[in-house]
This record gives C-alpha cells, structure tokens and sequence, in this order.
C-alpha cells in the first residue's frame, strides 16, 4: 500500500502539469492568432499585388488568381517552380456596382 500513496502524488503533479500547458496554450493560441493576422494585414496594404483567388490541389501544389497592373495572372504554384498559366485584362465585375 505504501506505492499508493507515491501514485496518488505522481498522478497529482501530472495533471498540474497538464493544467499549466492547457493554460498556456489558452494564452499562447490567440496571441499566435491575432499576431499572424497583424502582419498579414500589415504586409499587404499599400501594395498593388494582390492574390484574388487560391485552389490548393495538394501539398505543396496550388492556381492563383493574381491582379497586378490592371491585368489578372493564373500562376500554377509547386514546391520549386511558378509558372504562368494564363493572363488577361481585368474585366468589370457587374455585381460589384449594385453594392
């Protein structure tokens, strides 16, 4: 019986242990949050690039639909290589007016 009482301790100091992560990861997951979109936002403002659409088909792999200069890119994206897939003057979009 004397092992019991040394379980009942060990088990104790696991679960304040278990507490303290879930209690930083409380703390630490919204600030990893908001930071990511404070610079996301940060980096993209002023900047004439900017990436319309994105299809993932995979790891790693993915189109984008990029506006630059009044013109729109569909960019084939992988791992190691960017390719341009098409591109095209930027058309008037009509529901954007009725807003």
């Amino acid at each position: 019986m004397e092992g019991g009482g040394t379980v009942n301790a060990m088990d104790i100091s696991i679960w304040a242990s278990l507490l303290r992560v879930f209690i930083v990861l409380l703390i630490m997951a919204p600030a990893v949050y908001f930071t990511t979109r404070w610079f996301g936002h940060r980096q993209t403002v002023g900047r004439s690039v900017r990436i319309r659409e994105t299809l993932p088909l995979g790891t790693g792999r993915a189109i984008y639909v990029v506006e630059w200069r009044e013109k729109e890119f569909l960019l084939g994206v992988t791992g190691h290589s960017m390719q341009l897939l098409d591109s095209m003057p930027i058309l008037d979009d009509p529901t954007e007016e009725d807003h």
